[in-house]
C-alpha cells in the first residue's frame, strides 16, 4: 500500500523502469518469457498501488470493515488529505512517528492514540467492534485478568460503538 506523495514518486518511477526493462527484453527463450512475466506481474501490482492511493485522494466518502482497521486509518489519512506530516503536526508528535505508526500498521499504538488519531482525521466517525468468539488465548496473556476479561466478552459477543 502506497502511504504517502514520496512511496507515489518511487512507485511511478519503477513502472517506468520496469516498462523501459520490459521493451529490452527481446528474446522468446524461456528465461526471456519469465523475465517479461515476472515484469508484467509486478506493473500490475504498482498500477494497482497508485490506482488506490490516487482514488483515496479523491474520495468523500469511505466504508471500513473491523477486519483490517489499521489500513483504514492509512487509508482514511489519505482521504482526508493529511500528509503524514500534518497528521504529525496535529497531535503534536514528529512526522517520522507517524511513518512508523504506518509501518508497522499501528500494531504497538495505544488505542488512546489511535483515538486521537481518528478524531484529527474525521469530523464525525463511527466505529463498530464484533468480538467474535476467540479461537486461542496466547499463553502469555491466559493468566492475566484482562484476558478474562476480554474472553467473557468475546463469549457474549458484545458489541462496543464508539462515537467520536
Amino acid at each position: 500500500m502506497i502511504k504517502n506523495e514520496s512511496q507515489l514518486t518511487r512507485a511511478k518511477q519503477e513502472m517506468e523502469e520496469l516498462l523501459e526493462a520490459l521493451y529490452q527484453v527481446k528474446g522468446e527463450e524461456l528465461t526471456d518469457r519469465m523475465q517479461k512475466a515476472a515484469y508484467c506481474c509486478r506493473l500490475k501490482d504498482l498500477s494497482s498501488e497508485i490506482e488506490e492511493f490516487e482514488k483515496l485522494r479523491n474520495q468523500q466518502h469511505l466504508s471500513f470493515t473491523n477486519e483490517n482497521l489499521p489500513k483504514s486509518i492509512i487509508a482514511l489519512r489519505i482521504a482526508s488529505g493529511y500528509t503524514q506530516k500534518e497528521l504529525a503536526d496535529q497531535i503534536g508528535v514528529p512526522e517520522q512517528q507517524i511513518q512508523r505508526y504506518e509501518q508497522q500498521e499501528y500494531g504497538k499504538v495505544k488505542f488512546e492514540r489511535v483515538i486521537q488519531i481518528i478524531r484529527v482525521l474525521a469530523r464525525k466517525c463511527e466505529l463498530n467492534f464484533q468480538l467474535g468468539e476467540p479461537t486461542q488465548v496466547p499463553v502469555p496473556f491466559k493468566q492475566t485478568e484482562e484476558s478474562a476479561r476480554a474472553t467473557r466478552i468475546a463469549k457474549e459477543r458484545a458489541s462496543l460503538m464508539l462515537i467520536i
